[in-house]
C-alpha cells in the first residue's frame, strides 16, 4: 500500500499517517506492506517517524516521479505540479487494485479510503487461496 501525502508535519497528513499506523488490521497483517511517500527529505521523515512512533517507512520523492507514475499530481494554471494525497493498493505483480485521491489536500481525513483498501486486500488474499 502506497500512501501519498503532502508534507510530514501538515495537520491533515499527520492525522492520515497516524490513523494508518494505529489500524490493527494493518499492523497484524504481514501480507500488506505500507510505504508513506512525500517530497520531504529523509531528515524530516526521520523526525516525523520518531515524533509519531510510526511503524512503517516514509520514502522521499523530491522529483515527484512516483507521484507522477501513480497519477497523484495535478497541474496548476501556472504550470506547477502539485502533489495530491492518496492511497494506492498494489498486488504482488504491482498491478493497481485500489486507488483513492483526495479531492482537496486540506479536507479533513476520514478512514473510509483505508477501510476500502483493506477490503480489497482481503478479497485479493482469498482469491489466491
Amino acid at each position: 500500500m502506497l500512501v501519498f501525502y503532502v508534507y510530514d508535519f501538515s495537520p491533515v497528513c499527520a492525522d492520515q499517517l497516524c490513523e494508518l499506523n494505529d489500524m490493527e488490521m494493518l499492523t497484524f497483517n504481514d501480507e500488506i506492506a505500507v510505504l508513506g511517500i512525500s517530497p520531504d527529505g529523509p531528515y524530516s521523515h526521520q523526525q516525523f517517524i520518531n515524533q509519531n512512533n510510526l511503524s512503517y517507512p516514509l520514502l522521499t520523492d523530491e522529483e515527484k516521479q512516483v507521484y507522477d507514475q501513480y497519477g497523484m499530481l495535478e497541474e496548476t494554471i501556472e504550470g506547477k505540479r502539485n502533489q495530491k494525497r492518496g492511497i494506492v493498493l498494489l498486488d504482488g505483480d504491482r498491478t493497481v487494485r485500489y486507488r483513492w485521491v483526495a479531492e482537496d489536500n486540506w479536507a479533513s481525513w476520514n478512514m473510509e479510503p483505508l477501510n476500502e483498501a483493506y477490503e480489497v486486500s482481503q478479497e485479493l488474499g482469498t482469491a489466491d487461496e
